[in-house]
């Protein structure tokens, strides 16, 4: 039970070089998350046409909200969340 807020930006032509970047945050009551991303269709003008995405995100959940519960069960403040994060790099061959 509760209000979710989201927010979002993307820009698919970031200073006209063709590159894109895109964040969004999550904020609920029992869950959350955050990521941003920016790809490089071209890295540097290199002459194989190397791309690049890297992805940075965090992301926290409730252990009672991803398991399914009945809505008059008491929530149990002990239970740990769920907390992940991590930075991606890619490259394509």
């Amino acid at each position: 039970p509760g209000f979710i807020g989201t927010v979002s930006y993307s820009q698919r032509n970031l200073f006209g070089l063709g590159q894109s970047l895109s964040a969004a945050a999550e904020v609920g009551k029992a869950d959350s998350s955050f990521r941003i991303a920016h790809s490089d269709p071209w890295v540097r003008g290199d002459a194989f046409r190397t791309s690049r995405t890297i992805v940075a995100q965090k992301t926290k959940a409730s252990v009672a909200a991803t398991h399914a519960r009945a809505a008059d069960d008491a929530v149990d403040e002990s239970s740990p969340d769920v907390e992940r994060d991590g930075v991606f790099v890619s490259r394509m061959l």
